[in-house]
């Protein structure tokens, strides 16, 4: 059978080679430090620490970043934020960049230095776009750089988070132990310019266990029990199912948001993955469908089989969302939710529609050298 499982070869985790830790140990005080110098990545430095305050309306959040040694150049932020912006705070200097600015310059600080800010939140979230910024009954989503503004080296970043009681925060973020009764995370160095999704509220975290790995499963909005019972099974068969590719979930903890989006004509109107700080999967969803209606849906099987490749370039993009698409058929066939025959028919469906019309498609030439189009195909390719 086509759809069968096959062996498929994936990177391992990189693991320091058991002969050199046991020399290592082997040889003393002097090797064991040479091998931790080994170890330690050149110009390894201390991490900042931004402490982060919601007030206890949610309206206002407040951002105290310190620096370990020498400040950034620049933090970015969201191209809206400075709208929503309080002045930044360095000692008894302001910093005020312009409201359309991306861009927060502190090259002029001196080593060690700390900064504030904070951002109005209910401004922000009565003016954007809900893909942007959502109101919540009792809480809120937005993109992360909104008020959390890193800097461009991909710097080491420990976040202590302090909430409203009954609260929770939904990041994508590698959760550390908790410290004076604040949350701490530690976000990946990825990208300043890289998206990311940040929900506050009355909601719970559910950590939903699959191969390999935990889901941390925010489902927000208006929601009844057993709608969220429902979903929640549902987010764990899929995690599941694309666990089924390696053998394993293929990135750890991601973050993943469902949120209610009211009536629609479909159960799944828009989802898509983000990767700043972390992986993470957003999905709308309407609640009253169906157990049934959510399994035969595509999107949620679509999104996650793109956690299975790391970034891809918006050039490149027609391999992460070809490989999604083939996996969102195949995966589906695998554990019973489409027969074979209707996940090829899926994926010749899929394949025809990107095809370009015959007038205009320009298929590939022999290339003299490797490069850009026009070698290769540079026909016109939609989902």
């Amino acid at each position: 059978m086509l759809l069968a499982k096959t062996r498929t070869l994936r990177p391992q985790r990189s693991r320091l080679p058991g002969r050199l830790v046991a020399a290592g140990l082997g040889h003393g005080r002097r090797a064991c430090i040479a091998l931790l110098l080994f170890l330690l990545p050149p110009g390894a430095a201390a991490d900042d620490l931004y402490r982060v305050r919601f007030n206890e309306s949610l309206q206002k959040v407040f951002v105290h970043a310190c620096f370990d040694g020498r400040v950034p150049r620049t933090l970015y932020r969201h191209r809206s934020a400075g709208a929503f912006a309080s002045a930044v705070r360095a000692g008894e200097r302001t910093i005020r960049p312009a409201h359309d600015s991306t861009r927060v310059r502190l090259s002029s600080l001196a080593d060690d230095a700390c900064v504030s800010w904070d951002v109005d939140l209910k401004a922000a979230l009565q003016q954007s776009d809900y893909r942007s910024s959502l109101q919540l009954e009792d809480g809120f989503i937005t993109p992360g750089n909104l008020w959390f503004w890193r800097d461009g080296q991909r710097r080491p970043i420990v976040v202590e988070v302090e909430l409203p009681a009954d609260y929770s925060l939904s990041v994508p973020w590698q959760e550390l132990p908790s410290h004076n009764g604040r949350q701490r995370f530690r976000p990946e160095p990825t990208p300043a310019s890289w998206t990311s999704r940040i929900a506050v509220g009355r909601f719970e975290i559910h950590r939903i266990p699959v191969a390999g790995t935990t889901l941390r499963l925010a489902l927000v909005g208006e929601m009844s029990p057993r709608q969220r019972d429902k979903l929640s099974r549902w987010i764990e068969v899929t995690g599941q199912s694309v666990a089924s590719v390696f053998g394993e979930f293929p990135r750890n903890e991601p973050q993943i948001l469902v949120v209610a989006s009211g009536r629609q004509s479909r159960p799944v109107p828009w989802a898509h993955v983000v990767r700043g700080g972390g992986i993470a999967a957003e999905l709308f969803v309407d609640p009253r469908y169906s157990a049934r209606e959510l399994a035969d849906d595509w999107t949620a099987t679509h999104e996650l089989s793109h956690m299975l490749l790391p970034y891809v370039s918006r050039n490149d993009r027609w391999l992460s969302e070809g490989v999604a698409s083939y996996y969102q058929n195949v995966l589906r066939a695998r554990d019973g939710r489409l027969s074979e025959r209707e996940a090829w028919q899926n994926c010749t469906a899929g394949l025809s529609a990107a095809a370009p019309p015959p007038a205009t498609a320009r298929w590939p030439k022999p290339c003299a050298k490797a490069g850009p189009p026009p070698c290769g195909f540079t026909g016109a390719a939609r989902r």
